[in-house]
């Protein structure tokens, strides 16, 4: 049951970051500041935040920390998509492949770290 709990507050953060990033990025179009940095910097939050989320992850794991990076980053990569879908209908192509792809990398990536730099008890 802890576990489910820690997914579900895990998932509410992340649906909670969207959120404010997507407020964020909004004010910055209203500032006339170009689309094209504001879609830097939200591709490179989101990495940044898999990043996080994978090594949080990774911290409380008991082994294989990439194991846990692959599957806290599919899950969130699959919301991601379904809002993608919902709201934006958008359609699959490669370069969105391409993206949705780092963001896993990115995910398993701070599995390892997160269980390499786990404190030893």
């Amino acid at each position: 049951m802890k576990k489910i709990l820690f997914y579900l507050k895990q998932i509410g953060f992340y649906l909670g970051f969207i959120l404010i990033l997507a407020l964020f990025l909004s004010l910055l179009n209203l500032l006339n500041i170009g689309s094209n940095v504001t879609n830097v910097l939200a591709i490179a939050a989101l990495i940044v935040y898999f990043l996080i989320m994978g090594i949080i992850h990774g911290k409380k794991a008991d082994s294989k920390g990439f194991l846990v990076g692959l599957k806290i980053g599919l899950s969130s990569i699959l919301i991601l998509i379904i809002i993608d879908l919902i709201f934006f209908r958008a359609k699959f192509s490669l370069i969105r492949i391409i993206y949705y792809l780092i963001l896993l990398l990115s995910c398993i990536l701070g599995g390892t770290i997160g269980i390499n730099h786990k404190k030893e008890k």
